[in-house]
């Protein structure tokens, strides 16, 4: 399978209400971009995803997909398969993967939300907050 080598421009599915509402969570790193998606649609999200996967190998010789979880029936799932990427904007065709991927089992459902991941926050943001210019600016002092 070769990965789509520039972003869709079309949005995910935006729910109008949140009777199926899923949040995506996003970590990238240099070699790996993993995803998790959450059910939020009864209140406080369950903390075990529905699904998760991952794109690892980013900018190695074999790079590889897998995905695992429930699907929209129910059912358990399991995915994995070697990729091809584009060897100028590896981490834009993971994510357009990924997005493409998280997309196709949506089943009726909605993304309304999407969180990344930061490993470190230096020494002053120590639990998870609401990302804002203020934040992004102290994130970026750190670099």
């Amino acid at each position: 399978m070769t990965a789509p080598t520039s972003p869709a421009h079309q949005p995910a599915a935006i729910a109008s209400d949140a009777g199926d509402a899923l949040i995506l969570v996003l970590n990238c790193g240099s070699s790996s971009i993993k995803f998790a998606v959450f059910n939020a649609s009864h209140g406080e999200p369950q903390r075990t995803p529905l699904w998760s996967g991952k794109v690892q190998g980013i900018g190695g010789p074999t790079p590889a997909f897998d995905e695992s979880g429930l699907g929209a029936d129910g059912q358990p799932f399991q995915h994995k398969q070697a990729i091809t990427l584009d060897a100028e904007h590896p981490h834009t065709a993971s994510l357009t993967l990924i997005r493409e991927r998280v997309v196709a089992r949506l089943a009726g459902r909605h993304i309304v939300a999407v969180a990344h991941r930061v490993v470190h926050g230096g020494g002053k943001y120590e639990q998870p907050v609401r990302v804002t210019p203020q934040v992004v600016a102290d994130l970026r002092s750190y670099i």
